[in-house]
């Protein structure tokens, strides 16, 4: 009975050692059960909150399973970051680091914090065949242009309609509609897709009898002087046509004036007289004989003689350049006399003897002389050094003075001369050096007997003192030892080498799942040495049953009055498993429906009525669902004028007109009294961006027929004003519009580009034609191609950056990178290598989450062009 009692107190007291050992250890520890009383912590638990970012660690008795909640959070940071994009979701992933008594572990949390995009498309851009019987749809998607969608589409005889009849001039024209044959699905939202196109092809004959306008005068042209003329021909203002030709009016001659002289007779050339046409200004000339007094012409020096220094000159007689006639005489010029230079010393004058100074005349070189006097300074011969004396170790000497040879002039005194150096013996060592101190030695002088000492050097082989060891290492887990050097304590010089000590090798511990084995990723345990902490990984198997990454529909098709439709089925995003499959929707009975088409045409002609049906069709099923006819007018009798009959004596005054019909052919004539046929052209004043412009119908009498205004031009613009290099010539569409809102067809204006393909500004030229004047300049720009970061690498305190290539019209890249989202406050890095593809940042505050993006440029003409940036990524700086 005791023995159990002593049991049960050593029990209770190891549990109340364990209480408060685990308190200790783990500060403000929650208890969540208690089933034991020795509990024994194996395994950490990591449960992150609902932000991904941060998490929070339990203890768990390998015996109990009872979880104890730790104080405070793991240490976490972002391992990867995946925008989303049309297919694949945005993921982030973070690691957790957690130490416990001296036990560090870690765990790993991936989360969708977005669903796949999906696309985005732009409108479709058509491309029609030769033959007009087929149509190629293809749309782009905004995210990324590489994401494209290509329908073939098919036109039926419904879809022809006749939108322009023929003329005299120009052919008709059907309009084709683009309709669905195979009826494609839209692969993103699995609807119908029903185009909104067109084409317009001129292919109905020229109607030669179609006549659309008026008989005007052509090719009238009056006679003059020299050129018959001609009355004109009346023709159709539409083609051309010859209704009426005109007669020859003979040329008239010339009338020409008395004549005027627009050329002056000369001394050597003649003269011209002009006459000129009172008419037409026509000219013709006669020739003027020559006058010998009359001298225009420039005049030339001849005999002309320069003076000199000794003899006279002649300023030269004066001729005529032309001919050669010796207009006046010329004069005497007196000579100059010498002109000497300020000389040069050709002897210097010396002490003993007189020199010589030369003078040369500037004008013909002729020289003279003259003495230089003595000069007493200018010692110029031999010297001799006097007084004289010889040093000594024990009194100075002395150098001697300079005097001149030649007259005995003292030149220069001489100096003092430094006693002799002693003459030492080879010395007395009085004191031994050692490895710390210096020693002594004494020298006696041969010749004076005087004496001197200097130091000897420290000896450092010579030690004497006691010896330490240093550089001693302890063995680890993964390096040798060293047992250390001995060196000396005095002058701490190494006197002998120690040894290697092997390494005692890792103590790994049973390991720690770090990241948890999902559907489509495989595991990650993590092994810790008991000795230095130092870790190693296995891959833990993938888990079919732990999907991950969210879910999404897939393959949903919407119904319509043709087809069933499907609900989807449901995807896991992690693994791509069917994990619910979707149900069949029944068709609809809602059609949509078409523009209008018209069909069972009537024209109607001069006399008759027409008539047409406007037909409406379901766009998805063709199925047709209204029809309504529509009455048109007949158009009325276009007459023209054939010709006139002057009346009998009976009706005096009146005169018979006749006219044809330019459509039927029909015929009528009338009566009336003094009749003019009015012959009425056209007269165009172009519109302006200034101004209105406007289109008349005006006989030479002054009547008007008809007059239309030309609105004037409001704005000129592109389609596009920015594009991405590809090597292709970029045109823009243009657009013209009027002040009316109306926009101007292409037939009136040309369009030109320049510098269109390569980085830099492009140029459009826009100049106006037929209805409208003026010129228009526009510009666009053209970008360097994109490039993107293909890594991020954390380094100390900073980041390597790691691109994709981009040299084709490119100079170099530029790097920004900030701690925001929306690089407010960013920094930059400029690459002027094209070839470079990688750079690193450094001098960042550790462990500090930074935003990169990059973008290309190319300088043109001194600036800097940009590209698009790239997508952001992100990366956390090292310690």
């Amino acid at each position: 009975m005791k023995e159990m009692i002593g049991r049960f107190r050593n029990k209770c007291w190891i549990a109340v050692l364990v209480l408060v050992f685990g308190f200790l250890c783990c500060g403000n520890m929650k208890v969540y059960a208690a089933s034991c009383y020795d509990h024994v912590y194996g395994d950490m638990e990591f449960v992150w909150n609902s932000n991904h970012k941060e998490a929070i660690v339990f203890l768990i008795c390998d015996k109990c399973k009872v979880r104890y909640m730790c104080a405070g959070e793991a240490e976490t940071w972002l391992v990867d970051y995946y925008e989303p994009s049309c297919y694949s979701p945005g993921v982030s992933t973070y690691n957790a680091k957690f130490e416990y008594n001296g036990d560090i572990q870690y765990s790993s949390d991936t989360y969708m914090f977005s669903e796949a995009l999906g696309h985005d498309f732009e409108d479709f851009e058509y491309e029609w065949a030769e033959d007009y019987k087929s149509c190629t749809a293809t749309r782009k998607c905004k995210r990324d242009s590489s994401h494209m969608e290509t329908y073939m589409l098919r036109t039926s005889s419904m879809a022809y309609v006749r939108t322009k009849e023929p003329t005299c001039t120009s052919k008709g024209v059907t309009r084709i509609h683009a309709l669905f044959e195979d009826w494609t699905r839209d692969m993103e939202t699995g609807g119908y897709i029903v185009p909104n196109t067109y084409v317009d092809v001129e292919n109905i004959e020229i109607d030669p009898t179609a006549h659309t306008g008026e008989i005007i005068l052509k090719d009238k042209k009056a006679s003059n002087c020299t050129e018959d003329g001609y009355t004109g021909d009346r023709v159709y203002s539409c083609c051309g046509g010859v209704v009426e030709s005109g007669t020859v009016l003979q040329a008239r001659g010339h009338s020409y004036d008395s004549g005027t002289i627009t050329k002056p007779a000369t001394c050597s050339e003649e003269g011209v007289k002009t006459f000129t046409c009172s008419v037409c200004n026509d000219t013709k000339t006669e020739n003027i004989a020559k006058n010998e007094n009359n001298h225009t012409g420039a005049t030339v020096l001849k005999n002309r003689v320069n003076p000199s220094c000794s003899e006279n000159g002649f300023s030269g007689d004066t001729y005529c350049e032309d001919c050669d006639t010796k207009l006046s005489s010329g004069t005497v010029i007196e000579k100059t006399g010498h002109t000497w230079n300020s000389g040069t010393v050709t002897k210097a004058a010396t002490c003993n003897q007189k020199g010589i100074k030369t003078y040369t005349c500037s004008e013909c070189k002729d020289i003279k002389t003259e003495e230089i006097a003595i000069n007493s300074s200018n010692h110029t011969g031999e010297t001799v050094v006097k007084n004289a004396i010889a040093a000594t170790c024990s009194k100075e000497g002395y150098s001697g003075d300079t005097y001149c040879k030649d007259c005995d002039s003292k030149l220069s005194a001489g100096e003092s001369i430094k006693k002799l150096d002693h003459t030492w013996d080879a010395g007395i060592v009085t004191k031994s050096p050692t490895c710390i101190q210096k020693g002594s030695k004494k020298y006696v002088c041969s010749v004076c007997k005087d004496t001197k000492t200097e130091e000897i050097a420290v000896d450092s082989s010579n030690h004497k003192g006691e010896t330490v060891v240093k550089n001693a290492v302890a063995a680890t887990c993964t390096t040798n030892g060293y047992s250390g050097d001995i060196y000396c304590k005095d002058c701490d010089k190494k006197l002998s080498a120690g040894k290697s000590i092997e390494k005692i090798g890792h103590t790994w511990n049973s390991g720690v799942v770090t990241k948890a084995s999902t559907c489509n990723q495989k595991g990650i345990k993590t092994y810790t040495c008991q000795k230095c902490n130092a870790t190693q990984t296995e891959d833990i198997a993938v888990d079919k049953t732990k999907h991950t990454g969210g879910t999404q529909t897939k393959n949903v098709v919407a119904a319509s009055c043709g087809s069933t439709g499907y609900t989807g089925d449901v995807v896991c995003n992690g693994c791509g498993d069917i994990l619910t499959a979707g149900k069949v929707v029944e068709k609809t009975q809602n059609h949509k429906a078409s523009a209008l088409v018209k069909e069972s045409i009537k024209d109607a002609d001069c006399t008759h009525d027409g008539s047409y049906d406007n037909v409406r069709y379901c766009e998805v099923c063709y199925k047709e669902m209204s029809r309504t006819k529509v009455e048109t007018k007949a158009l009325g009798h276009k007459w023209v004028s054939v010709g006139t009959v002057k009346t009998t004596a009976n009706n005096p005054g009146t005169e018979s007109q006749s006219y044809v019909c330019s459509v039927c052919g029909a015929t009528k004539t009338e009566e009336e009294a003094d009749v003019h046929t009015h012959v009425h052209e056209k007269t165009v004043v172009p519109a302006t961006k200034n101004a209105d412009g406007k289109i008349e119908w005006k006989c030479a009498c002054g009547d008007v027929k008809s007059s239309e205004a030309i609105s004037k031009i409001k704005s000129v613009s592109l389609a596009t004003t920015s594009y991405t290099y590809n090597g292709k010539n970029k045109k823009p569409k243009v657009t013209v519009k009027d002040s009316a809102g109306n926009t101007i067809s292409s037939d009136f204006y040309t369009v030109a580009y320049k510098n269109n393909k390569a980085v830099g500004k492009a140029t459009v030229i826009i100049t106006m034609k037929g209805n409208y004047s003026g010129a228009y300049t526009k510009t666009f720009n053209i970008l360097p191609a994109k490039t993107s970061v293909s890594k991020l690498t954390a380094i100390s305190k900073g980041f390597k950056v790691t691109w994709k290539k981009q040299t084709l019209q490119v100079t170099g890249y530029q790097i920004q990178y900030s701690t925001s989202k929306n690089f407010k406050n960013a920094k930059q890095k400029l690459i002027s290598n094209n070839k470079t593809t990688s750079c690193s940042i450094k001098k960042l505050t550790a462990g500090k989450k930074y935003y990169v993006r990059i973008r290309t440029y190319k300088i043109v003409d001194g600036k800097k062009i940009y590209s698009g940036w790239s997508a952001a990524k992100t990366i956390t700086t090292g310690k």
